[in-house]
């Protein structure tokens, strides 16, 4: 089973006042169900918006805001109907170009290189890799992906995005969607136009802060 990081738990013995913020990108109903049960007997679940009180609240217990990465379909269909029943709030940073998309994530896919092929292809190994813009990451990880008839599994709910109508049911449902930019570029290897313009459109399709 994977456990909470222990870090957290080393914090929450250290913590009088403030908290932390958790950040996952996908569990399944036990692995939910084991992370609330372990950080609740050291903090309270808030949402968002109490961030800022709670951080003015020094003499409150700790606090913990969980937060999710990217976009996955199990994050709606499996992770956050259990925070519901649990009755824990969560944050979901969705990437905007993903949603609703037939297609993997771009690390989701290289994965499936490195644990399909003997030996990456040149230009592709972990050190070059995080040091290219995304177009041209992009562009290799899927030549690469076709070269060696490497398809990702979309049928997997890990991989695979879920959909905008999800997403805005999550937000109808008291969780908050935030937004974790347009293709989930490493942005110290964009242009600063570019980074900017990434992360703009991204929000702008989330939707600004009420």
């Amino acid at each position: 089973m994977l456990t909470v990081p222990s870090v957290a738990m080393a914090l929450a013995a250290r913590l009088k006042t403030g908290g932390i913020i958790v950040n996952e990108h996908t569990l399944t109903r036990e692995e939910t169900r084991h992370h609330v049960d372990v950080l609740h007997r050291h903090f309270d679940f808030i949402h968002l918006d109490d961030l800022a009180e709670r951080l003015n609240s020094p003499k409150k217990r700790p606090f913990c805001l969980l937060t999710f990465d990217d976009g996955k379909r199990s994050n709606a269909t499996v992770t956050a109907p259990e925070l519901e029943r649990l009755g824990v709030p969560a944050v979901f940073f969705v990437v905007t170009d993903f949603l609703g998309t037939q297609t993997a994530l771009w690390f989701d896919r290289y994965r499936l290189l490195q644990t399909g092929l003997p030996e990456l292809p040149a230009g592709l190994s972990p050190r070059v890799i995080k040091q290219l813009p995304h177009g041209l990451l992009s562009e290799r990880v899927e030549a690469a992906c076709s070269r060696h008839g490497i398809v990702a599994d979309l049928n997997n709910e890990d991989v695979a995005a879920m959909t905008w109508d999800q997403a805005r049911d999550l937000h109808r449902r008291g969780f908050t969607i935030g937004a974790h930019g347009a293709t989930h570029a490493i942005m110290t290897r964009e242009t600063r136009a570019a980074a900017f313009e990434n992360i703009a459109s991204s929000i702008a399709r989330v939707g600004p802060p009420p």
